[in-house]
């Protein structure tokens, strides 16, 4: 009986903690549920400005690129013209040449240059 009694005072007591504690639980399961559809819509936003972001950069890589490509046969051409120039005093036209070598080109111009090293050489030897 003892026990009986216990359980009709606590289970109106239990009752009433659940009665109180339910809309609270479902308060924040619905929060909860919010909260990751805006981590999502979030998230989702972010991944897509990522996605912009290195669509961008991949675009000034390729024009970065272009440039360098450039910049690098506009160096050989001067380089080019360096070499070439009769009127340049003949250190100038070495020092362009030995440039020229040093990139990697070859072809005439670099049979120029080696022919300007050789003269180079013998004025220097007659000089001395």
């Amino acid at each position: 009986m003892r026990v009986l009694g216990a359980i009709e005072r606590v289970v109106p007591l239990l009752v009433a903690v659940l009665t109180a504690v339910m809309p609270l639980m479902l308060a924040i399961l619905s929060n909860s549920k919010k909260q990751r559809e805006q981590e999502k819509e979030h998230s989702d936003r972010l991944c897509g400005v990522m996605e912009q972001l290195k669509s961008s950069f991949e675009r000034v890589e390729v024009k970065v690129n272009t440039l360098e490509n450039h910049l690098r046969e506009n160096y050989r051409r001067i380089l080019m013209m360096e070499i070439m120039e009769e009127n340049l005093p003949m250190e100038e036209r070495l020092k362009a040449g030995e440039a020229y070598v040093k990139e990697g080109w070859n072809g005439a111009v670099k049979t120029l240059y080696l022919t300007l090293q050789e003269e180079y050489q013998e004025s220097l030897k007659e000089r001395g």
